[in-house]
Parts: structure tokens; sequence; C-alpha cells
């Protein structure tokens, strides 16, 4: 891009800001060879009716200085740039930062710390929304700052929907090559987010993942009832080891928190040392059924019998349409495909029984005579030890 050319877009956006409520700015592939940072000319951006403002272009630091000040600033999404002030002059601290009614904040920065600085920042913490991203993985104890941080300066009432992205740009990629060996977080120190009573989304993406267990995971439930997606899912996988969370700790956690609809958590699917115990202790026709759950990803975990896994996960959750899942055993890889298409034919088959499908749930076959209901859906059904 012309450097001239933006900045003619920026003059003309200077003498038309007192009349913009909203303002949405998106870097293309194009845009990239812009020679330097060019800085936006927020000292003269006398944005007073600005609600609402989506910037992809990396922000310098007098940028945002100036941005804290509009008055009616409801929503922001910024991306903090590295290159001039902060990196002149690394200890160098944020001024107090108003943001007199920012109430939804997606902040992306270099790492965790970069962001937690700004927000630490800022004077008036009554968030509704609050993400916080990097572009790379932290050091040991980024994500507790971060956490603490948030804990201390958000409003324990307002917080509905947070997020934490541990190094966005290595989340799909491998990390064969990742030499540090897996330190998932504390859960002590995960649960000072506890503070918050009234939170619907909760998603901590992390390079390492939260160590979990069955009561760490209904004390979730306890503490956020309201909760609609929980996703608390790591990136390094087998490496980790085992997960502590297996299939029973899902009985509690449908029961606390019913608007449950999307899960994301690692999942010890292993069913050898299970299948007793949830045939035994947790017969199916006695299991809570929660009926808002649709999606859930098990992350990449081994998977034990995946009949024993399907007909708990329906029992538990009957309207659950989707579960991803991944292993790194061949041997096993058509594990996961195969839960998914068994719930797919428990729910088509309950439809098309209707009132004779609670007797299959109570642990009988297939009734006589109404097979002829189930038309192909039989085949998903034929061989299932309902028992």
């Amino acid at each position: 891009m012309d450097v001239s050319l933006f900045k003619d877009f920026w003059d003309m956006l200077v003498s038309c800001a007192p009349g913009i409520e909203n303002l949405e700015i998106t870097i293309f592939e194009d845009d990239r060879d812009i020679p330097g940072p060019q800085p936006f000319p927020m000292t003269h951006f006398q944005a007073l009716r600005l609600v609402t403002f989506e910037c992809h272009y990396p922000l310098q630091r007098s940028d945002i200085v100036n941005l804290a000040h509009v008055p009616h600033l409801r929503n922001m999404q910024i991306r903090i740039n590295e290159d001039n002030e902060s990196a002149a002059d690394p200890d160098s601290t944020w001024p107090v930062l108003p943001f007199p009614a920012l109430r939804e904040a997606a902040i992306l920065g270099n790492t965790l710390q970069k962001c937690t600085e700004l927000l630490l920042s800022i004077s008036d913490s009554r968030f509704e929304v609050l993400e916080m991203t990097s572009e790379e993985d932290g050091l040991p104890g980024e994500v507790q700052f971060a956490l603490s941080t948030i804990q201390r300066e958000c409003c324990p009432q307002t917080l509905i929907r947070l997020c934490v992205d541990e190094g966005r740009d290595n989340f799909d990629s491998s990390d064969e090559d990742d030499e540090r060996p897996p330190s998932p977080l504390r859960f002590q120190a995960f649960e000072v987010l506890f503070i918050f009573p009234n939170i619907q989304y909760m998603a901590l993406r992390l390079r390492d993942g939260v160590r979990m267990d069955n009561r760490a995971l209904a004390q979730v439930a306890e503490a956020w009832p309201r909760l609609e997606t929980l996703c608390l899912s790591s990136r390094v996988g087998y490496r980790g080891g085992s997960p502590g969370v297996d299939l029973l700790g899902f009985i509690t956690l449908g029961q606390k928190c019913p608007k449950l609809s999307n899960l994301s958590i690692p999942v010890n699917a292993v069913t050898r040392t299970l299948a007793g115990q949830i045939l035994t202790n947790y017969p199916l026709s006695s299991l809570p059924q929660q009926n808002t759950l649709s999606w859930i990803d098990f992350g990449s975990f081994p998977i034990g019998a995946p009949a024993i896994v399907a007909k708990f996960l329906f029992a538990l959750f009957p309207s659950l349409s989707e579960v991803l899942g991944e292993t790194e055993d061949h041997e096993d890889i058509w594990k996961w495909p195969n839960v998914g298409r068994l719930l797919h034919s428990f729910s088509n088959a309950s439809q098309a029984l209707g009132p004779f499908w609670p007797a299959m749930r109570h642990g009988r076959d297939i009734p006589p005579g109404v097979e002829h209901l189930l038309g192909e859906h039989i085949i998903g059904l034929r061989g299932v030890d309902w028992q």
C-alpha cells in the first residue's frame, strides 16, 4: 500500500470522526508492505459518538492512550503494536486509562504479559466481556499472572464472558518440535475466577491446559451454574499425560449446568476400568438427563469402547449431536468417528420408536415387532449391548 494513500485515508477519517458510531479497520495481506508502523491520528480523532471500535491494524501505545478518552466507547477489539514505544523502553508502564464506558474488550498482543499490563492500566474495569489473546506461548507463570489480574481488576458481578487464548499462532500446529515439557495450570490458579458468579462463557485455550479431575469439574459446575460454553483445551495432548476427568465427571456437570450447550475439555474415555462402574453403579435409566448440550470436543486423547461411550453420553445428553476427538493410535483412529455415528443412530431411533424408546433406555432389547419403525437406523443399533 502507498503510504500517501494511508495518510489520505486517515485525514478523511479524522474529518468524519465526530459522526462515527461504529468503526472497523481490517488489515489485508497487501497491507503488510507498509514501510513501518503508521501511527493513527488519535490525537485529533474526536470521535465523540464512537461506540464500537474494531481494529486489526497494530495500535501504538500513544494511539491506545488517546482512544481511552473516547467517552462512549463500549466495545473495543485492538491489537497492541510491540515495535515502537514499548520496544524502545521495555520497562515503561502504561498511564491510567479511563475508558469510561468500556464494557466489552478483546486485546491481542505478542504475549499474555503485554495484554495483562494493558488490563492493569484500565481504571474502570466493569467488563461484561473480556478476551485476551497472545500470538506466542508465554513463559511459565504468565497465565497465572493474567488470571490473578483478571480476578483483582474486573468487577465480579458484571463479567459474563471470559476468553484467554495462549499462543494463537501455534494452536493449530504440532508441538513435536517444542521441547519444553508440559506444565498444566494448577487448579488453584484457575479457581480464583470463581469470584465471577454470572459466567456464561468460559474459555481457556492454553498450551498445557488446566490440571483437572472430576472433583475439580464439580467445583466448576457449582461455581458457574449459568454456563453455556466451557472450553478448557490443551494443545499438548498425549504429552501432558492422561486427563484427570473421566466420563463420570459429566454427571455432576450436567446436573449443575442446565444451560450448557458446548463443552471442550480433555477427557479420559478409556472405558476398560469404567465400564463396570458406569453400568453397575450408574445404570443408564437412572442418569439425570441434561437436554441442552449439543457439542463436545474431547481433545486428542485415547478412547475405549465406542459403544459404551456413545450410549453413556446419549443417556446423559440426549440432545448431543456432535462429538469430536482424536487419537494418536492408528489402530483406534476409527473409534471417535464411531461414537458420532452411534449417537446419530440413537437419536434417530429414539425419534422413530417414540414411546418404545424408554424401554430400550432401561436396558431392554429392541421391542419385538417394531424394528420396521427404525428402517436404516437399525444398522447402527444391532449388536449394541444395552446392559
